[in-house]
């Protein structure tokens, strides 16, 4: 079964996300107004990121959408982090004559038979690997490009027909609405408390006339 938890799926958008958001952190300093105008803009920026990672991600609805690539297996790295501050993975592929590193995205780590490719897989044998039409652009720039299927002698380790699903899922989308709408949920009642703290207009005009 292909699932896996929320964290796992949208680690590399939070990273992203997150190293921007930092740009908005300010000394100690600021005012409780410059903190919530940091909040409000992180988290519909937020919101806005997973948005357009949804719409405008590369299309993959089916198997027709992938392109095969036959290779000779040069090497392979799985690399998990572990502990609460390095929850990162890489998973990674080399091919001979191929500049580029092929690597398996975090949405489909639980759609990857891992232990068996480890068990099974001999350098220097063939091996056939699926990646999406558009990035047939990238190959031999040295760029990483994103897996769909590996197919080692037979036998699929990384299954497309399961990856295409996950891809695309629509949590992002939802994730990306969340966010956008929590935003204006925090500006809107910030307005609110705003408008409730000034003093009534025709308190105002009052005083105005006893100054006079």
């Amino acid at each position: 079964m292909c699932w896996q938890t929320v964290e796992q799926q949208f680690i590399p958008a939070l990273a992203i996300a997150s190293s921007v958001g930092g740009n908005f952190k300010k000394p100690n300093s600021m005012t409780k107004l410059s903190d919530f105008k940091n909040r409000f803009v992180f988290i519909s920026f937020l919101g806005l990121f997973f948005i357009g990672y949804y719409i405008f991600k590369v299309n993959v609805n089916s198997t027709k959408d992938l392109i095969e690539i036959k290779g000779t297996l040069k090497d392979y790295s799985f690399q998990d982090g572990s502990g609460i501050r390095n929850h990162t993975h890489s998973y990674y592929i080399h091919l001979d004559n191929y500049k580029n590193s092929f690597k398996i995205p975090a949405d489909f780590f639980e759609c990857f038979y891992k232990e068996y490719f480890e068990r099974d897989a001999r350098i220097g044998d063939s091996i056939i690997l699926k990646i999406s039409q558009a990035a047939t652009e990238k190959i031999n720039t040295g760029k990483d490009i994103f897996l769909f299927s590996i197919k080692y002698k037979g036998s699929e380790y990384l299954v497309e027909k399961l990856t295409i699903v996950k891809y695309n899922s629509a949590l992002p989308l939802y994730f990306g609405l969340a966010f956008f709408i929590l935003g204006v949920i925090l500006w809107y009642r910030e307005k609110r408390k705003k408008e409730e703290k000034l003093p009534p207009t025709n308190a105002i005009a009052n005083a105005g006339m006893r100054v006079r």
